[in-house]
């Protein structure tokens, strides 16, 4: 239940910033992730784990979209935030966790086409959420 909570707070802060951004009341400079969030949510919730938090950001947001409980907005807002850590990750030679890429390449399909979100993002999403259960179930 703990994991949960954390997960919740840092998906509410990071609504905090999406409202502020979208009211006008803070610049996209100031909403955006930066590595100081990364290093701050790691410590607090992962022991300095980065690459667990990453899986745990990935899982509540794969399940909180398939729940309805993440609008696809604020989900892609997150993913499109930790784009940049991920690459300067990756970029050092660090992997990522593999579920925040799938995670981020599903909000990212749900930016094109049409109908994206129910066409692309709900049906990768929901794929996602099948693997993290039958692997929930498996242990």
């Amino acid at each position: 239940m703990r994991r949960v909570m954390t997960m919740q707070l840092l998906v509410e802060e990071m609504r905090v910033r999406w409202n502020g951004l979208e009211r006008g009341e803070i610049d996209r400079s100031a909403a955006a992730l930066s590595e100081t969030d990364i290093h701050r949510w790691s410590t607090l919730f992962t022991a300095g784990d980065v690459d667990e938090l990453f899986r745990r950001i990935a899982d509540a947001l794969a399940r909180g979209f398939h729940r309805g409980e993440i609008e696809f907005e604020l989900g892609d807002f997150i993913v499109n935030g930790l784009h940049w850590p991920m690459v300067n990750r990756a970029s050092e030679s660090t992997p990522v966790h593999p579920l925040l890429w799938d995670v981020f390449l599903a909000f990212d399909a749900g930016e094109f086409g049409e109908d994206p979100i129910q066409t692309k993002t709900a049906p990768m999403i929901a794929a996602i959420v099948a693997q993290l259960d039958a692997q929930t179930s498996r242990s």
